[in-house]
């Protein structure tokens, strides 16, 4: 079934420390169906609770049962060495196709262990238009 998944992310909560000085400056990367999705920085000083006010609309042209699920990871961003990663966590899609969204609190793994928490909404929409959409 076409249509548009939209992901909005909220903010993290609990987020895993990687800096050892100073507060963290963290942004989320999502992928689906191969496309991905890059956050900006949320603001400077939000450290382990920080707060985005963005979303993304992945555009579904074939079957979205194919698609697999939503792949969501949180950095650390670095300014002179690679982006530490914080978390990341794998979210099926099915019940957002079936019921047509849904909101929560999703927990982070990193190598195994809890990493904090994020907070996202998610939402399905049959055959929509839109501009702002990226092809999955």
């Amino acid at each position: 079934m076409p249509g548009k998944l939209t992901i909005h992310f909220l903010g993290g909560t609990h987020l895993r420390s990687v800096k050892m000085f100073g507060k963290m400056s963290p942004y989320i990367e999502a992928k689906f169906n191969h496309i991905s999705y890059r956050t900006k920085t949320a603001s400077v000083g939000s450290g382990s609770n920080p707060k985005w006010s963005e979303q993304v609309v992945f555009d579904v042209r074939g079957n979205v049962s194919e698609c697999g699920p939503v792949f969501v990871e949180v950095f650390h961003a670095n300014t002179l060495t690679n982006d530490d990663s914080i978390g990341e966590v794998s979210i099926a899609v099915t019940k957002v196709v079936h019921d047509g969204y849904d909101e929560g609190t999703f927990k982070l793994l990193h190598k195994h262990k809890p990493a904090g928490e994020i907070q996202l909404s998610l939402s399905w929409a049959g055959d929509t238009a839109g501009d702002t959409s990226r092809s999955a």
